[in-house]
């Protein structure tokens, strides 16, 4: 039958651990994909049974951040795009339909006719003005900041990363006769 331990059989004990492992490993799972669906922290754990700090702790494993203002910003940028697009089709249509009225004006037989061509030119030349997409030059300073943010973030980490392999700081003169003796290797190497 198996070994007794404490009242159970051994082998019910591993296979409780097994399933364990499995449930636990499902409701991680499950946090991951909640995640990504934009679920909070809260309710995640709510539903999955894990604690705050373990789904927590799993958001930041999977490069995940519950803060709604980061999540926010690539879809919205994204949407804005999308718009932009949309705007800019708009705008090619609506000049398409500008030339098609120019040329009813062209040919137009009668004085009437001439007239609705010429009104149809007019309206469609100012919602041709008002849809044309408008540069927006502080998204552009967004970007910049974003990029300058990143990439001091990004130099930030190649100096730890430096100072904890060599244990000495990035801006002394040690640093600087390693870095040499780096690129004398790489250029003696090519």
């Amino acid at each position: 039958m198996g070994e007794v331990v404490e009242g159970r059989i051994v082998g019910q004990v591993a296979e409780e651990t097994a399933n364990a492992g499995t449930s636990q490993g499902r409701a991680r799972d499950q946090a991951i994909t909640l995640m990504h669906q934009g679920q909070g922290c809260r309710q995640i754990a709510r539903i999955t049974g894990l604690s705050k700090s373990t789904v927590s702790r799993l958001a930041q494993e999977n490069g995940h951040s519950f803060d709604r203002a980061a999540q926010m910003k690539t879809p919205l940028k994204a949407r804005l795009a999308d718009l932009q697009a949309t705007k800019m089709e708009i705008s090619e249509r609506i000049g398409q339909r500008v030339l098609e009225a120019l040329d009813d004006m062209d040919n137009a037989e009668s004085t009437r006719d001439f007239a609705y061509s010429a009104k149809g030119v007019a309206d469609l030349t100012r919602a041709l003005k008002d849809s044309e997409p408008v540069h927006d030059q502080s998204a552009d300073v967004e970007d910049a900041k974003d990029f300058l943010v990143d990439l001091k973030d990004g130099l930030a980490a190649v100096r730890d990363e430096f100072e904890k392999h060599y244990g000495v700081p990035y801006d002394s003169d040690e640093a600087g006769r390693i870095i040499k003796q780096q690129e004398e290797t790489q250029d003696d190497e090519s």
